[in-house]
Formats: C-alpha cells, structure tokens, sequence
C-alpha cells in the first residue's frame, strides 16, 4: 500500500487553521484508492486547547466525521 498526501496550515498565537488531503491505495485490495480531505481549526486559550475537527471521504469509503475536543497541556516532568 502506499499513500500521498500534502497540508497546509496557519498559526497564529491565538489559534491554528490546517487543511488536509490524503489519498492511499490498496487499503483492502490494489484496486482500490480511497481519499480524504480534512480542516480543523484548534484554539490556544492557556494550557486549554479545544479544537473543531471536519473529515470528508471520498471515492471507494464516502463518509463524514464532524469532532469538537478539548485538549489540556501538562508537564509532570517539569521541575518547580
């Protein structure tokens, strides 16, 4: 299987914009070739980043997947 792909993107110190495309073949068989687009928009407020996540497919598997998550940044190994 092999897969191609390329990635654009934005940041800003108050939140990062990425779009995204990806295409592979032979996931299941050679024939086919299945192919994805993804945007997402993810915001620095602190050590909180909730970000929107949108994934479009196309071709062999369509589908669409909206996400909207919450990451928090910590560091344990961090002397005080």
């Amino acid at each position: 299987a092999w897969m191609v792909g390329g990635a654009i993107a934005c940041e800003t110190p108050l939140c990062t914009v990425s779009v995204e495309a990806a295409r592979y073949r032979g996931r299941e068989k050679f024939e086919d070739a299945p192919s994805s687009l993804q945007a997402r928009a993810a915001f620095h407020i602190g050590r909180f980043s909730p970000f929107v996540n949108y994934q479009h497919g196309l071709h062999d598997y369509p589908f669409d997947i909206f996400r909207a998550e919450l990451t928090v940044e910590f560091d344990i190994l961090k002397p005080e």
